[in-house]
């Protein structure tokens, strides 16, 4: 299954602060919640989303 299909999040951007929290549902029961804020963002947003695209990556491997 792909990690897409397990993650329900919502972004953010106010002041340059970039945010990305929600949930990801992990195997075989449980729900993760995350939150990833970045704070004095001097770049366009796209340049934190494929990090914090990453970050939702690495956390599906966890196992809990």
């Amino acid at each position: 299954e792909n990690v897409n299909q397990r993650v329900h999040a919502k972004t953010g951007y106010v002041n340059q602060v970039v945010c990305l929290s929600g949930y990801l549902t992990m195997q075989p029961s449980a729900t993760l919640c995350f939150s990833f804020l970045v704070n004095d963002v001097r770049t366009g947003t796209d340049a934190i989303k494929g990090p914090q695209d990453r970050l939702c990556e690495i956390l599906s491997l966890l196992q809990l």
